[in-house]
């Protein structure tokens, strides 16, 4: 029996510094009740490495010293909502349920992220076996609305 592929999206607001984050301030000026909060933390883990200035600002993390174990990550603080999974063949009624959260949201967003120090994604996590994958597209306006509040989107593949 073929599987349904599951979809789940996750709207981030992240700070790009290791400071705390003002979360009431975010919640009120949105409307919007978080899934999710968290404030800095250190990894449990650690790298052996150091990661270069330009991979710390792409991926949005910060570093600290470990001793002879290596180099802890700081997890920075964030702010999310998220849908539930949900059984679909395609990444647009998620889409849509995302988008009448956030709808007329777009330049409250742009404000937070520049008052505050913060990024603005979404990430789309799809659940599903190799060879039965949903139809992932973005529809122009679809990308418009997501630029609007100046938000990346990226994709994160859980296939079996």
């Amino acid at each position: 029996m073929e599987r349904i592929p599951e979809i789940k999206l996750e709207f981030f607001l992240e700070k790009l510094d290791a400071e705390e984050m003002e979360w009431q301030a975010v919640t009120d000026r949105l409307g919007i009740q978080p899934a999710k909060r968290t404030q800095p933390r250190m990894s449990k883990g650690t790298t052996a490495l150091p990661f270069t200035k330009a991979e710390l600002e792409t991926f949005r993390f910060s570093q600290a010293a470990a001793g002879e174990a290596g180099y802890h990550i700081l997890l920075h603080a964030a702010w999310s909502v998220t849908l539930p999974k949900m059984e679909t063949w395609a990444l647009e009624e998620p889409m849509a349920q995302m988008r009448k959260r956030f709808w007329g949201k777009g330049s409250d967003v742009r404000a937070l992220c520049a008052e505050y120090r913060l990024a603005a994604s979404l990430t789309v996590h799809i659940y599903a076996d190799a060879n039965t994958m949903p139809e992932v597209e973005l529809s122009e306006s679809d990308m418009a609305f997501w630029s609007s509040m100046g938000a990346t989107v990226n994709f994160d593949f859980a296939l079996d």
